[in-house]
């Protein structure tokens, strides 16, 4: 159905974008460790 589909898209881009914002964090935390 197209509820289903809209529902595989949505998480599909809340995977990708968690892993980005997991990525950014790091980054951040890094940041701060180093001064």
């Amino acid at each position: 159905t197209l509820s289903a589909y809209i529902g595989n898209i949505l998480s599909e881009h809340i995977e990708r974008h968690r892993e980005l914002l997991s990525k950014a964090i790091e980054k951040n935390r890094r940041k701060t460790l180093i001064p």
